[in-house]
């Protein structure tokens, strides 16, 4: 299950010198938390706080929840400065491979980029790759998002804890079942983990990580290896109120919009067009720009520097965000775009980007 590498020898020393220590549980829907989306679903991480305060007699321990309900890392990149780094947290764990598993070469360049902007602004910030994934899809052994974020992990000398394939285990074993009885099943639908999982997966992930910290206790203080480049890192998001003309209602998203993704996840706040011909004008310089819509049968144009296109917003299902692209693959250089509404109703959540805004 562990893989130690160069272990996490910063964060060990702070742990058993009493010291405050926050964790952090970067990644997909299965590390969410209940104050966070609409669900909890990161009970693999319920048992590291309490035998991390047992083992080491350090009640100064913390765990922060940022999953991001339906997020691959091509999309948590874009969140790392909003929804991590204002936490400075000591230890980062990254799970995105559950989602990964449909971008596999994707995560190959923005998992470095994620990496690189923590350690940017928090180089004493030690990290290690959790690899969970949905029910099968490590039967047969690591499928190849579990290779790239492993071969990741490798590159960086990073921890590894393989959730994945514990979980097979677990269910090969005739421990419990992956669906079924709530009380034996360790998902609730099939996907997220249910309260059976602490003791299944969250309590060996727990001892795991404590046996790691021991024997980080013996390990050099190695530097950060330095990520490839990446123009990912020049990827942020921002609400959609900045650039807007007049013609806008916003506020927090109904309850109603958040049935089935929770927009949490996906907005700081929603913009929703009041009339045909509210618009939003951006002005950037990079490569790629997005925005989140919840598509009800609106129709907006987009005109980047004066040529425009009309993209139709067809249902997706009720409450399902979808991630538009504006323009991509563009040359460096300044562009301006501006999204008009040319039928209602039209709902946007934030702007992703690669790139910086002028």
């Amino acid at each position: 299950m562990l893989t130690a590498r160069r272990g996490i020898p910063r964060i060990a020393r702070k742990i058993v010198n009493g010291e405050a220590v926050r964790f952090a549980a970067f990644g997909t829907s299965m590390s969410t938390h209940s104050d966070f989306g609409v669900r909890k679903s990161g009970y693999y991480l319920d048992e590291i706080v309490p035998t991390m305060r047992r083992r080491y007699n350090n009640p100064r321990i913390e765990m922060l929840y940022r999953g991001l309900e339906g997020f691959p890392s091509l999309w948590g990149v874009h969140r790392v400065r909003s929804d991590l780094l204002p936490a400075k947290p000591d230890l980062v764990f990254l799970e995105f491979a559950h989602n990964d598993v449909g971008f596999p070469p994707a995560a190959g360049a923005a998992m470095p980029a994620i990496i690189a902007l923590i350690h940017s602004a928090l180089p004493n910030c030690e990290i290690c790759i959790v690899l969970l994934m949905p029910p099968g899809l490590a039967r047969e052994g690591p499928n190849e998002a579990m290779r790239v974020h492993d071969e990741i992990a490798e590159y960086y000398g990073f921890p590894t804890f393989d959730l994945a394939t514990l979980g097979e285990q677990v269910v090969a074993g005739g421990h419990a079942t992956w669906t079924g009885d709530p009380r034996t099943a360790l998902t609730t639908d099939g996907v997220h983990h249910s309260e059976r999982a602490v003791a299944l997966i969250g309590a060996p992930f727990a001892n795991a990580f404590a046996d790691l910290v021991q024997a980080s206790l013996a390990l050099p203080q190695y530097p950060n290896v330095p990520s490839p480049p990446s123009e990912l890192v020049r990827a942020d998001r921002i609400a959609v109120r900045r650039f807007a003309d007049s013609g806008w209602a916003f506020g927090e998203a109904p309850m109603e919009m958040t049935q089935r993704r929770s927009a949490a996840a996906y907005i700081n706040e929603i913009a929703v067009a009041q009339n045909v011909g509210a618009s939003f004008q951006v002005s950037f310089v990079g490569r790629h720009i997005q925005v989140w819509t919840l598509p009800l049968g609106g129709a907006i144009s987009a005109s980047l520097d004066g040529r425009a296109q009309t993209t139709e917003l067809r249902p997706a299902g009720e409450g399902i965000w979808k991630l538009v692209t504006l323009a991509s693959d563009l040359n460096d250089a300044p562009h301006t775009m501006r999204v008009t509404v040319e039928r209602l109703p039209v709902t946007f959540g934030d702007i992703h980007f690669v790139g910086e805004l002028t």
